[in-house]
């Protein structure tokens, strides 16, 4: 034999089966790359015409995580010639992304503090358990929230809420956890 046992065999087999949406997306921006640049097309723009098509893939199928996509889309750019490491890296880094970064950074913080708890069992609290008082009682806190905050920032802190709502009310309407 060739040195591999049969466990290795297996376990590169099952690597291949969980990644192979990612193979075939490298494969995919491979052949696109061999092939010629299309007439009225720049060199840049068919790359990153390439990076964008690989990109959706690559989001679609989710063979790896999200952020890992987003350095992915960073470091293709660099490589392909499209611009300065400097120019990629300040487009990553304007206001609209710091923002929506802090937004999820809330939210988070809300999870990992038990918020989302407290605030949908008070919201189930005070609403009672009939569907359509709970969904008055998170719209209105949604509502009196976005006076306040930006819209992005209170979906990104209101998402968790929903989720913990959904998780406690059962199927039956008149039952609650």
């Amino acid at each position: 034999m060739l040195g591999f046992s049969h466990r290795s065999l297996a376990n590169f087999l099952f690597w291949v089966t969980q990644k192979k949406w990612f193979l075939i997306t490298m494969m995919v921006g491979i052949i696109l790359m061999l092939l010629p640049t299309p007439g009225g097309l720049t060199l840049e723009g068919y790359r990153i015409i390439i990076i964008v098509i690989t990109a959706l893939m690559l989001i679609v199928t989710e063979p790896i995580p999200l952020p890992a996509i987003a350095i992915y889309i960073l470091v293709t750019e660099v490589y392909f010639g499209i611009g300065s490491a400097n120019d990629i890296a300040k487009s990553f880094m304007n206001d609209a992304v710091f923002f929506i970064m802090g937004s999820l950074m809330l939210a988070v913080a809300i999870i990992k503090q038990g918020w989302d708890t407290r605030i949908a069992l008070g919201i189930i609290k005070i609403t009672g358990n009939k569907t359509a008082n709970i969904a008055f009682g998170f719209t209105a806190i949604s509502a009196i929230l976005s006076s306040f905050i930006g819209e992005h920032t209170v979906a990104a802190i209101m998402l968790p809420i929903g989720m913990t709502l959904i998780h406690f009310t059962s199927e039956n309407d008149e039952k609650v956890q």
